[in-house]
């Protein structure tokens, strides 16, 4: 029987004041208050099933809160207020508490528990009490002609209540992805993509589009900013790039989080950059600042030894404790935290390594002390990236080193092709890089003008 038709049975007793659980209620027998009752029960019943589940034709009420412990009862139901329903089942019939809170409290039995179960219906309402006590007895006669008749709990099921997810805009899907990135991303990285934010967001402001739902965001939107990039702020192609890699990154979140459907910016080409990012010195170069280095600023000159010798990156250095070096068996290991690409795997400590640094006298430092924390001194903290660059680049200055091509990273770059000169394989220039693919060290060292079939320049034609 639908919950319609159970408040029409119910009403059409006539004689509802005898009807009441608890005593009289406002009804007067009769049948005018049919109609009024129907009305109800149309706009009333779905707190019944908001607060206590589905009510299933087949199966009755649907328990949307399992009680985590289905042997036992935490609480015993009133003996003297037991009674059984129209299938031999027993029931508590709903009764109104008063208090700081009203509440009508039943109780309903569970085949999936093998006993009866409290539950508590806490949506009465209106403004006065007389209000909120006439529509407490109509959410009670209907509940008991509902008991009555057998409904019962008979399986557990998840809450049917549909949860109102936040609609969100384009701005607010942004940041809300970048909330995400925050705790998954570098330091310097955040910078990168706070700084994105930053122009997006006053292109959104600007154009307006900041305030349309994110599910209407396509790959239109993103060429167009993409365009505003390059027209109105007049960015390089580098830049431009790195934008559209930011906006793919944070769509991407957002898809596997279910707020868009599919990312916009996919598919969405690179411009062509020349930039010259691999730069090594030259020979004077090198002798030039190594030299200035040695007598002026020996920290940085030992700081540097572990970009040219062992080919990490300047903020991997950084990272880099006493207890990451192994002198016994001469290795340094790069734990996956450390590194970009997230893998642990181990550098050689190669023996023009070790002659470089032995000044470090590492065995005296504790083993969870920096090896280059604040002014590159041993210590418990980790300095920050930005100020050793800015020191190196006061050192080129100071050694007239004057060429914006060259930076910290060019140690990285130089003892790549010193080595690759001198005659190490690529196999094991692979493994010192930690690269991934023998392609990839390739493609690195030919990047630098190493590599090329040099026995082309031989051949006529």
């Amino acid at each position: 029987m639908s919950p319609h038709a159970a408040v029409v049975e119910l009403v059409d007793t006539r004689d509802l004041k005898s009807r009441g659980p608890n005593g009289p209620c406002w009804f007067e027998p009769g049948l005018r208050y049919l109609e009024p009752l129907n009305r109800f029960i149309r706009t009333v019943w779905s707190d019944f099933a908001f607060d206590f589940g589905a009510v299933d034709p087949k199966y009755g009420i649907i328990d949307p809160n399992p009680d985590p412990t289905p042997t036992l009862m935490a609480s015993k139901p009133p003996k003297n207020r037991i009674k059984k329903n129209a299938k031999g089942y027993p029931y508590v019939p709903p009764k109104l508490f008063k208090g700081a809170k009203w509440y009508i409290e039943f109780w309903v039995w569970s085949f999936p528990k093998g006993h009866l179960v409290k539950k508590k219906l806490y949506t009465i309402e209106g403004n006065t009490d007389e209000e909120r006590e006439g529509d407490a007895w109509k959410k009670v006669f209907s509940l008991e002609s509902l008991l009555a008749q057998g409904n019962m709990i008979m399986a557990e099921e998840k809450d049917h209540r549909k949860k109102r997810e936040k609609v969100y805009t384009i701005l607010d899907g942004f940041q809300y992805a970048l909330a995400i990135k925050k705790e998954t991303i570098e330091k310097r990285t955040l910078e990168r993509y706070s700084s994105f934010f930053h122009v997006f967001e006053k292109y959104t402001m600007a154009t307006g589009i900041g305030g349309r739902m994110l599910s209407t965001l396509g790959t239109l939107d993103i060429v167009e900013f993409l365009d505003y990039l390059k027209q109105e702020r007049k960015v390089s192609n580098a830049t431009r790039n790195n934008y559209l890699e930011i906006a793919h990154s944070i769509c991407a979140t957002l898809v596997e989080r279910g707020k868009l459907s599919s990312n916009p910016a996919k598919g969405i080409k690179k411009l062509e950059s020349h930039s010259e990012k691999n730069v090594p010195f030259t020979d004077s170069q090198q002798t030039k600042l190594e030299t200035w280095l040695k007598h002026n600023d020996p920290k940085l000159y030992y700081y540097t030894r572990f970009i040219y010798y062992g080919f990490l990156r300047p903020v991997e250095v950084l990272r880099l404790q006493a207890k990451h070096i192994d002198l016994k068996n001469r290795l340094i290991l790069v734990r996956s935290m450390m590194s970009k690409n997230k893998k642990q795997m181990p550098v050689i400590l190669t023996d023009a390594f070790l002659e470089s640094i032995q000044g470090m006298e590492i065995k005296k430092i504790a083993s969870s002390h920096y090896l280059f924390s604040k002014n590159l001194e041993p210590g418990t903290e980790m300095w920050v990236r930005n100020r050793v660059s800015e020191r190196h680049r006061d050192a080129m200055n100071k050694a007239g080193i004057l060429d914006k091509d060259v930076t910290m990273y060019s140690w990285k770059h130089t003892g790549n092709c010193n080595a690759y000169r001198a005659g190490a394989d690529i196999k094991a220039l692979q493994q010192q890089n930690r690269h991934h693919s023998l392609e990839m060290t390739d493609i690195y060292l030919r990047s630098m003008g190493l590599r090329h079939q040099w026995q082309l320049k031989e051949v006529r034609w």
